[in-house]
């Protein structure tokens, strides 16, 4: 079975920082650090089977069907793929609006 390569954009990296810091902020760092772990393994995860994210519903409401997304409560890490890489472009809170944010982030090109 091929293996993808994975790619974690910087923006993706900034919003996994920031959910360690308010985690570590809220819960203490062992608990935050189990959290980027689990979030982390799952973008591991995608090298292996990178087609299991389903499309999410704001994009296709804006009409962009290029895009995926695993979920894991309440988190949703975004992705694309292309040809043999997996490209995480953001790791946002379900609980927010993540319909604005994803604008957002698509009209700033991050």
């Amino acid at each position: 079975m091929a293996q993808f390569e994975i790619v974690v954009s910087e923006a993706a990296e900034q919003d996994l920082d920031g959910i360690y810091d308010f985690i570590a902020v809220a819960d203490g760092v062992e608990q935050a650090a189990r959290i980027q772990d689990r979030l982390m393994e799952e973008i591991v995860s995608l090298a292996k089977f990178p087609a299991r994210g389903k499309c999410p519903p704001e994009m296709l409401t804006l009409g962009i069907a290029d895009y995926r997304e695993l979920q894991c409560a309440p988190w949703r890490i975004f992705y694309y793929i292309s040809r043999n890489r997996v490209a995480v472009v953001a790791v946002l809170d379900g609980r927010r609006n993540v319909s604005v944010l994803l604008q957002q982030r698509l009209l700033q090109g991050k």
